[in-house]
């Protein structure tokens, strides 16, 4: 599933609630049945770390580090970057099963996906 997050949210992710009914609606779903996530955010220049946190946070601790396998973050900015890697290295270090988070996941904008192992998945412009 893609989703369009400037359709979505505009050019700026802010309202919480509405990544949570995103969360809930379209990308918990198609994670829990193992299904790619592509959030693609193509003309979304900003972004909270509240929005990303209630976007995807939820659904990493409840899944585990294995739902990255499942993400792919596409036309990140620096700053969407950014925080997307802090969102994520925060969700997997406070999980509370007995899995060891790993490192902060790599986000680029380059054209090569990165490995699936412990990395969230980026495709740049």
């Amino acid at each position: 599933m893609r989703i369009a997050m400037f359709t979505e949210v505009g050019d700026f992710g802010e309202d919480k609630d509405a990544a949570a009914a995103l969360r809930d609606s379209k990308i918990r779903p198609n994670i829990g049945k193992q299904e790619r996530v592509t959030l693609d955010f193509r003309g979304v220049t900003l972004v909270t770390q509240s929005f990303i946190h209630a976007l995807i946070s939820d659904v990493l601790r409840v899944n585990g580090e294995r739902a990255l396998d499942f993400f792919e973050f596409r036309n990140c900015d620096d700053v969407v970057k950014g925080i997307i890697s802090t969102v994520v290295q925060y969700s997997l270090d406070t999980m509370t099963d007995d899995t060891p988070a790993s490192k902060t996941p790599k986000l680029n904008r380059g054209k090569r996906s990165l490995g699936r192992r412990k990395t969230a998945h980026t495709k740049g412009k």
